[in-house]
């Protein structure tokens, strides 16, 4: 009996630190993955560029602000990539294949945090 309220015990403990790492993206963090997506399609078709490049850093610096309360090595990494995404879509001009090219960076950006985030109901692992 003893060992089966121990084990109870543990299992609600662990069930507890779980329930507090899948906690649920902030409206805030969302609308900000939703302009950084929307914006990464606007440079890549070559629309409204300056607009977008503003737009997708503005979404970056909240999304960054999101992970890094959370002290995330991979946040670090997919910045960079974003911020190398940026700098190519500011030198691009009009040039429909470097904007693409640049839209591509952002784009793998966003697969390096989401491979390790995100999880089943859009929850953060």
């Amino acid at each position: 009996m003893k060992i089966t309220k121990i084990a109870f015990t543990a299992c609600m403990l662990a069930l507890f630190v779980m329930a507090i790492f899948a906690e649920d993206a902030t409206e805030e963090h969302k609308n900000a993955m939703k302009g950084l997506q929307k914006s990464v399609g606007m440079v890549k078709r070559g629309e409204d560029v300056p607009a977008a490049i503003a737009t997708i850093k503005a979404s970056a610096k909240a999304i960054e602000d999101f992970w890094l309360k959370r002290d995330n090595e991979v946040t670090t990494k997919s910045m960079a990539a974003i911020r190398e995404g940026v700098a190519a879509a500011e030198k691009a001009g009009t040039d429909p294949a470097a904007l693409a090219a640049a839209a591509g960076i952002i784009n793998g950006s966003c697969r390096g945090c989401h491979s390790v985030h995100k999880g089943e109901n859009n929850t953060i692992k």
